[in-house]
């Protein structure tokens, strides 16, 4: 999963450094590969961000499944 840096950017996504700074002009770069783009475009991943949403929800339903599994189980 994509996690934000302290400074509210995502890794780079090219390299998936974290080594990355906010530019004077609204500019990403990133240290470890010299990739630059727009703060908009550096964080605008819709693909990647549906494929995370998808597998959260896959998660939350499995643990939802498990407990409800178990719980069945005790009142029998």
């Amino acid at each position: 999963m994509w996690e934000m840096t302290l400074n509210g950017l995502k890794p780079c996504p090219f390299c998936k450094s974290q080594n990355t700074k906010e530019t004077s002009k609204d500019q990403v770069h990133c240290h470890d590969c010299n990739a630059s783009a727009s703060i908009d475009r550096w964080n605008n991943r819709p693909l990647e961000d549906e494929l995370v949403a998808g597998a959260l929800k896959i998660a939350v339903n499995s643990c939802h499944m498990s407990f409800n599994s178990g719980h069945n189980e005790i009142n029998k």
